[in-house]
């Protein structure tokens, strides 16, 4: 799986929950620096995901039709 930058809020979540904090942080600042001082204070309140969320938000990204066919099995 390749990563995206975590430029942007669904970034943030399509990268390993390890690293969501300070992804996070660096997001928060880019928005502030740029004079977007409301839309970095809702970025810095996002809480990381657990890893099976984390886990199976990727799994429907990548596999959607596997899960379909999970959540209709």
């Amino acid at each position: 799986m390749s990563e995206r930058p975590a430029g942007s809020i669904q970034g943030l979540y399509e990268i390993p929950p390890e690293r969501f904090v300070a992804a996070r942080d660096a997001l928060a600042k880019e928005l502030k620096d740029a004079g977007r001082a409301d839309e970095a204070s809702t970025v810095k309140k996002l809480r990381r995901p657990s890893v099976v969320a984390w886990a199976v938000n990727t799994a429907a990204r990548e596999h959607p039709d596997s899960v379909e066919a999970l959540l209709e099995a």
